[in-house]
């Protein structure tokens, strides 16, 4: 590391990889990414990798739209195979109330551009065979949303943003942050100091560490999520599913697994541990079956945890903070990192380089919650 940098962004996942090259792209490259165990050892490198658009809130819906656009062209761009598939993504429903949260979001989604659409259990029956649709209300499907590889779109950004000249430090801890008058000086890191007047906070599940090292209180808080993955089967699914009733979001990969995600109640994983737990395990093969019964004499192959950051209202706290200046937030998001990362990137590196707040950014401010403003989405499927 040198002495000084223009941006130290504290985070080596995949927002801070995101934030990296974008700056760099867009002309800014004297910037340190620190990350205090290896690239993407945090939930970047533990999520299923699902990405969409379709969601309930219009701040939610413009901001994924944008990822998706990006996700689309970013093997290209990176000169990296990010391995994107736009298979498509089925959100189903089984209670009026979410069948009309369905109904009422679909035209606003398609009037932001979203090829989505809603379907009945019938529709959901000829897009995915296999899948159960008993008790089905209603549900939506998005033709263009899909997967793409975590691992690829680590590594893809963390190339693309060296050969630019940023500089990435793994296995580097941040011990304390600098300041003086309200303004970033600097941080201290387990190699040594460095001096900086712009400090990103992309720390993914131990933001808030990060945050009372600067002594700005956030209400963020980390919680372990965790998913499995079965043996490989014949190719079934056709798409991504998301159950609103159990919220499980299941897919298969390429190689024929199927990968499985359903949460734990979050009082239960207030927790930096990553250990698996028996009771998610109940839990997904549970909501698995549901979906898919002929399951039932599926292997589980493995299971794991990971670290994720979370917000009273489930939604990211973005951009600059009130009253320590050089200080920025990309941090709170929750189960939706992975597929948020590109336009959270593109849009927050703006601000870093010409001081422009996109308003999709602004709109999640750490300011709102002390303005009593709340972005909830209904189409959520963390608990």
């Amino acid at each position: 590391m040198k002495d000084t940098y223009e941006v130290v962004i504290i985070g080596g996942g995949l927002h801070g990889l995101s934030l990296a090259y974008n700056m760099a792209k867009k002309g800014m490259t004297d910037v340190l990414v620190l990350e205090k165990g290896y690239i993407g050892s945090g939930a970047s490198g533990r999520n299923i990798e699902l990405v969409r658009a379709m969601f309930s809130s219009t701040e939610w819906m413009a901001l994924m739209k944008e990822s998706l656009r990006l996700f689309k062209k970013l093997s290209s761009e990176l000169n990296f195979n990010i391995m994107f598939t736009d298979k498509g993504y089925l959100i189903l429903a089984k209670t009026k109330e979410q069948a009309n949260i369905c109904r009422e979001a679909v035209p606003i989604q398609n009037s932001y551009g979203i090829d989505s659409r809603v379907i009945d259990a019938a529709g959901a029956k000829r897009l995915v065979p296999e899948l159960n649709v008993e008790g089905v209300e209603g549900g939506m499907y998005q033709e263009d949303g899909g997967t793409a590889g975590h691992a690829g779109l680590i590594w893809g950004y963390s190339k693309a943003a060296r050969e630019l000249g940023v500089e990435i430090c793994p296995f580097t801890e941040v011990t304390a942050i600098e300041k003086a008058g309200g303004n970033i000086t600097g941080v201290r890191t387990s190699t040594g100091a460095v001096r900086t007047d712009f400090v990103i906070n992309a720390a993914g599940g131990h933001a808030s560490d990060i945050c009372r090292m600067a002594g700005v209180a956030i209400p963020n808080t980390p919680h372990r999520i965790e998913a499995c993955v079965t043996e490989s089967l014949k190719p079934f699914m056709p798409c991504n599913v998301v159950s609103l009733q159990t919220h499980a979001a299941v897919t298969q990969t390429a190689r024929g697994e199927v990968l499985d995600y359903v949460p734990t109640p979050l009082e239960n994983n207030l927790s930096y541990s990553v250990r698996s737990s028996p009771d998610f395990m109940k839990a997904a093969a549970k909501a698995l079956l549901d979906l898919f019964p002929k399951l039932r004499f599926v292997k589980i192959q493995r299971q794991w945890g990971g670290i994720i950051d979370m917000t009273p209202d489930r939604s990211p706290t973005l951009g600059p903070v009130d009253g320590l200046e050089g200080f920025v937030l990309d941090c709170g998001w929750g189960g939706y990192g992975f597929m948020s990362s590109p336009a959270c990137g593109s849009m927050l590196s703006d601000f870093v380089v010409s001081g422009k707040l996109h308003p999709v950014v602004k709109s999640f401010n750490l300011s709102r919650f002390a303005e009593g403003r709340k972005i909830r989405d209904k189409c959520m499927v963390v608990e």
